[in-house]
């Protein structure tokens, strides 16, 4: 199986919208594995794609090898994003006055988050995807210029994108002082350090763009 999710690539270049579709849960069967049933299905997908005049497909792998299956099928490595960041509870501070986020919408924070990466080249999910994660318990937060989602499990705080000026360490200070049962922050923000998911282009865009931002996936 393969699911694949259409949405959206905007490239700063010239400011359009490209169609593009999002592979996740791509698994065989174990008894069916190494026939080369997923690179058919993954050539499938692919060439329905281009048929639909989109500008590519791409996918996040869950390690390396998986990376490198995929290069062999053509895709290159495209969205980036630093090493996670991970602050301990207890080396946190209290701090000298009090500091408070907002719970904004789902459909304000995709309207800020387009504000935001205006200059990058990104996924830009649209208002029912945003939609879906708030209702599987992501929240979604607003403090001073910086927005940023959260969602909690196994005694952490999870922050799947932050983007703004705030330091990391004083959005953990936040959720800490909210959230004080919880004893580690673990923060993902865009970057360039790692790739976090490859793309195999039908139609790329004039001005190929070298790199993306990706923030959120289904799994």
């Amino acid at each position: 199986m393969a699911f694949a999710l259409p949405t959206s690539l905007k490239s700063p270049s010239n400011f359009s919208l490209y169609k593009i579709k999002y592979l996740y849960a791509c698994a065989t069967h174990p008894d069916f594995q190494s026939q080369g049933i997923m690179t058919k299905l993954l050539n499938t997908v692919y060439e329905e794609a281009c048929n639909e005049n989109c500008a590519g497909i791409f996918l996040q792998a869950v390690h390396q090898s998986l990376a490198e299956y995929y290069q062999k099928l053509g895709f290159e490595a495209f969205f980036f994003r630093d090493h996670a960041f991970y602050y301990y509870h207890r080396e946190h501070e209290n701090p000298l006055r009090p500091l408070r986020f907002s719970i904004i919408s789902p459909e304000n924070y995709h309207k800020k988050r387009i504000q935001i990466l205006e200059n990058n080249c990104f996924v830009d999910w649209n208002e029912d995807f945003f939609r879906f994660l708030n209702k599987s318990e992501t929240h979604f937060c607003e403090y001073e210029n910086t927005i940023f989602s959260f969602k909690t499990g196994f005694n952490n705080i999870i922050v799947d994108e932050l983007l703004g000026d705030t330091p990391h360490k004083q959005i953990a200070d936040l959720l800490f002082v909210e959230l004080p049962d919880f004893e580690v922050v673990h923060i993902r923000s865009t970057g360039n350090e790692f790739c976090c998911g490859q793309i195999k282009w039908c139609n790329p865009p004039e001005n190929k763009p070298v790199n993306g931002w990706l923030g959120f996936a289904m799994e």
